[in-house]
């Protein structure tokens, strides 16, 4: 049984801004970005574990795992958290970011 997407605000964000700046020097790229990430979406419904747990002392960031967008996207990774019945994504975020200093403020 797939479970449900939420997507909190900071997660839309990062999809809109991500999808604008790719889509300056390409809009269908930065279409296939958004379909990618609606299909990542998906896969991680389907299968709550896939991907690793991001590891870290700080409990704000417990049970949060990350997975790649897709093999086009590769630099961009999708943090969520799974719940009882729903799959909260956190952040999609490029993982040339400062990861460890930004993940506290979206968990």
């Amino acid at each position: 049984m797939s479970r449900s997407i939420v997507k909190r605000p900071q997660a839309e964000r990062d999809l809109r801004d991500h999808f604008l700046y790719i889509g300056m020097d390409s809009e269908p790229a930065a279409m296939r970005f958004l379909e990618d990430a609606q299909l990542a979406f998906a896969t991680i419904a389907e299968m709550p574990g896939t991907g690793p747990a991001w590891e870290s002392d700080d409990p704000r960031l417990a049970n949060i795992r990350y997975k790649v967008l897709s093999r086009r996207f590769r630099n961009y990774l999708i943090f969520y958290r799974v719940g009882q019945d729903h799959i909260e994504i956190l952040t999609v975020i490029h993982g040339m970011r400062d990861l460890p200093n930004i993940l506290p403020t979206v968990a």
